[in-house]
């Protein structure tokens, strides 16, 4: 009989559920349902008496447990397991696994599916129901994760400021985008601080209007224009509102000023790190894959050994295709709904920049899109062109993920005290189909990105 245990839990905010079950808890209690259950709080000394109950019936290499991905308030107990030495997996919450949802139900429920698949080694056929063992993240990631989380909350709330900037601009005095094409631009919120008003643009001196330039431009013409345009503008008249508008444009763009001085510094604090670091370099070695977005990549990855393919990858990073057939009346296929939102917005900024500039990506992209998209007559030019994108998307994931997994295999192989080499990165020559071979480096064989047209 395994005396391996395996245990569900059921994340709360403050609480969580934990159930308990193995071939010796079923043996006495018969049925997975009155196996024990009880509750944890969220501290230090609730997780000691959790490790104490949990000890009671396995060791701890032979505890298994099981937790629904819900955000950070896992974050603890997940770290936790990995201090004790106890194996830790996870599932996606697609829905809940019971119609009679209580946290009870929820982490037995866990527990039994974790001791279908490793205990009696069940097949599951959906992906997003099978559960995977989390390998703890690397020291980078943990560092980045924090970091890169703040980077992406400071940027959305920059972009906040930004359009509300924009939308005063609009009441205010509409014609300054006759002189300023960003009306957030430095120079532009340089005349918007001085002369908050289109009467005060009007009535300033010419050279006054001139020094607020942080540039050469605006010129000299342009801005005499702008004077122009504000002694007739269109914006609004009405006094209170006007005097209203100027007080929240002056926070506005002092909060936007302070923002973007946070940004700037967390991105010095960011680049060295990713520069430093072996995932960060073969990630930068892709055209249009920056710092930061090499950063995002690796704090929420963790470690490219949490996916056992490059399917497993692309799905969790949002560009897995989902394919529907049914005899001859349908069999289209359309990009996965699910993955990581981030990181699904950070691969197509990348695939973005990637398909603009001179790369075999583009070649591959161009070579796509009259195969994949129809032509509008019209518009002389062909659309709906986000679906040569996802496959342009999911070639660069699959060289990111063997080049990484190739990478992680190496260092894993390393003993004590050999040198280590530094890590393969990108080579558009070395990584694609050469002259109708496959194209092999040091015994890597990377997925060619130009076989996407067979």
């Amino acid at each position: 009989m395994s005396n391996d245990l395996y245990v569900g839990v059921d994340i709360g905010k403050r609480r969580h559920a934990v159930a308990l079950l193995s071939q010796s808890l079923l043996s006495r209690f018969h049925r997975f349902q009155d196996c024990p259950v009880f509750f944890v709080e969220q501290d230090r000394a609730a997780f000691e008496h959790l490790y104490a109950e949990l000890t009671k019936h396995a060791e701890p290499a032979h505890i298994h447990v099981l937790m629904e991905h819900t955000g950070h308030y896992g974050a603890a107990i997940e770290q936790y397991c990995y201090e004790r030495g106890i194996s830790a997996y996870r599932i996606h919450p697609h829905e809940h696994l019971a119609k009679r949802k209580t946290d009870r139900r929820d982490a037995q429920l866990l527990a039994l599916r974790l001791y279908n698949q490793i205990e009696l080694q069940m097949h599951v056929a959906e992906k997003h129901e099978r559960v995977h063992r989390l390998v703890p993240p690397s020291e980078t990631a943990t560092l980045l994760r924090g970091l890169v989380q703040h980077h992406i909350e400071l940027s959305r709330e920059t972009t906040r400021h930004k359009n509300k900037l924009v939308a005063i601009a609009d009441e205010l005095f509409p014609e300054l985008t006759h002189c300023y094409k960003d009306v957030n631009a430095p120079s532009a919120l340089a005349l918007r601080v001085a002369f908050p008003t289109p009467e005060a643009v009007s009535t300033a001196p010419l050279d006054a209007l001139v020094a607020t330039r942080t540039y050469r431009r605006p010129g000299r013409k342009a801005l005499a224009n702008l004077q122009e345009l504000a002694r007739h503008t269109i914006g609004t008249k009405n006094v209170q509102r006007i005097k209203s508008l100027v007080f929240e444009q002056s926070q506005l763009i002092k909060e936007l000023k302070l923002l973007e001085e946070h940004v700037d510094a967390l991105e010095k604090e960011i680049t060295p790190i990713v520069q430093a670091s072996r995932d960060g370099q073969i990630y930068t070695s892709f055209t249009g894959c920056g710092p930061i977005h090499a950063a995002t990549l690796i704090a929420f990855t963790g470690s490219i050994a949490n996916f056992a393919s490059e399917g497993d990858f692309r799905s969790f990073c949002g560009w897995s295709p989902h394919e529907f057939q049914t005899g001859e009346t349908a069999d289209y296929s359309t990009l996965k709904k699910g993955g990581h939102s981030q990181l699904k917005r950070t691969v197509f900024l990348i695939t973005t920049v990637a398909i603009k500039q001179n790369t075999r990506f583009r070649q591959l992209y161009e070579r796509l899109v009259p195969r994949m998209c129809p032509y509008n007559e019209r518009l002389g030019d062909y659309t709906h062109k986000m679906k040569p994108l996802g496959r342009v998307a999911g070639q660069m994931l699959g060289v990111m993920y063997t080049l990484l997994k190739k990478d992680h295999d190496i260092l894993a192989s390393l003993k004590e005290g050999d040198e280590i080499p530094a890590p393969v990165l990108y080579d558009p020559a070395k990584h694609h189909l050469g002259s109708g071979k496959r194209v092999q480096h040091s015994n890597l064989t990377t997925p060619p990105v130009e076989q996407a047209d067979g």
